[in-house]
């Protein structure tokens, strides 16, 4: 792992993460490399995988821990109503990285049917499905297009000659290759410029501290024999990012009591200089709780507002999409002592009584005689 100052970003760490390869007979079997694949797309924002020669079916093949994810991650805990098979896998994409193919010591022109292409054109033409291949052959294709859509490839040409590449690091960047000096420029800049800040289910923003903990998580889901999961792991680092503000305001409480009541004192003052505190940190889980409920509910207040459930079935789909932003509200971390005593007084009630009187008029319109001698159901 090597940590950098963003070059681009003032407040923000570029991490890198090595896996140092994967397919190393020294290291383990192909369960290790799968769960080192799956540990990598986990933490990482960018994840970028390399490769040598061209994008081939042999090199697809080498590709085949990605049709494995859904076996080795879980999006959400099994729960309340039940989960359907591949429910976590259409939510992949939501929280998978960015995907960038490297393929080293390319050799090959970048033509398709005679005209000249780019590096992303021939990733996307490779990942296409070949007309009578089996369908087998097709899965790296298929689940590599499906759970990341955001896709970028570089080719890089071998960096120096072959008698060079032995001691490549003490070689001055000089006698490099262009071939090779053009792309990894680009390549660089690209990450620069797109590799997002990582962020966990519910927005926030992941720092150093989480990434150690999120790594130790995840590992320790491994070592159990569980498959990890991004709900679990966010839940257990709310708690321990509670427990650890719980310890800071203690001492915090007890340097202000410190400061403002000189020991002994009156069991009063203690009580009052107590309240105060508290009434203070009420309010400032109330405001935290309060915008993120308000941020979260935007798009359902949209819907409503355009009607979108004033159909068949809509009410349903209205409880469906409260419950799935209820679930996300409980993510956010750092809400503090009113999270449920928010929840419960602003909830989600207005939209709801503001759609039960939409579906009350739609039902009354419905049930109007036609002349023409419909029957609308």
């Amino acid at each position: 792992m090597w940590c950098l100052p963003h070059p681009r970003r003032a407040g923000h760490t570029l991490v890198l993460l090595d896996t140092e390869g994967l397919g190393d007979v020294e290291k383990g079997d192909t369960k290790n490399d799968a769960w080192i694949f799956a540990l990598a797309v986990l933490l990482s924002s960018t994840l970028v995988y390399n490769s040598l020669g061209t994008i081939d079916q042999h090199a697809l093949e080498q590709l085949h821990y990605v049709t494995e994810l859904t076996e080795r991650i879980k999006v959400k805990a099994a729960g309340e109503g039940g989960r359907q098979e591949g429910a976590d896998s259409a939510e992949f994409v939501q929280f998978f990285p960015a995907f960038v193919w490297a393929v080293r010591d390319f050799t090959l022109q970048l033509e398709l049917d005679g005209r000249e292409i780019t590096e992303d054109e021939y990733l996307e033409n490779s990942l296409k499905r070949r007309q009578g291949q089996p369908e087998k052959l097709d899965l790296p294709k298929k689940y590599l297009r499906q759970y990341f859509p955001s896709r970028k490839c570089f080719v890089f040409d071998r960096p120096a000659p072959r008698c060079d590449l032995a001691r490549l690091d003490e070689l001055p960047e000089a006698v490099l290759s262009p071939d090779f000096l053009e792309p990894a420029q680009r390549f660089c800049s690209h990450i620069h410029q797109h590799a997002g800040t990582k962020t966990l289910p519910g927005g926030h923003v992941v720092t150093g501290t989480l990434l150690g903990n999120l790594a130790l998580t995840y590992v320790d889901a491994i070592r159990s024999g569980a498959v990890p999961c991004m709900e679990s792991a966010v839940l257990a680092l709310a708690q321990m990012e509670n427990s650890a503000a719980v310890g800071e305001a203690v001492a915090v409480y007890e340097e202000q009591l410190g400061q403002r009541a000189a020991l002994p004192t009156e069991s009063d003052k203690l009580d009052s200089e107590r309240a105060e505190l508290c009434r203070r940190n009420e309010l400032a889980s109330s405001d935290r709780c309060t915008a993120a409920l308000m941020e979260l509910s935007q798009e359902l207040e949209e819907r409503v507002c355009e009607g979108s459930y004033s159909v068949p079935g809509g009410y349903q789909r209205l409880l469906d999409d409260q419950r799935e932003m209820v679930e996300k509200y409980q993510l956010v971390p750092g809400k503090g002592i009113m999270e449920q005593e928010r929840l419960l007084r602003e909830g989600f009630r207005g939209e709801g009584a503001q759609l039960e009187q939409q579906m009350q008029n739609l039902t009354k319109e419905m049930r109007r005689p036609r002349r023409s001698g419909c029957v609308i159901c």
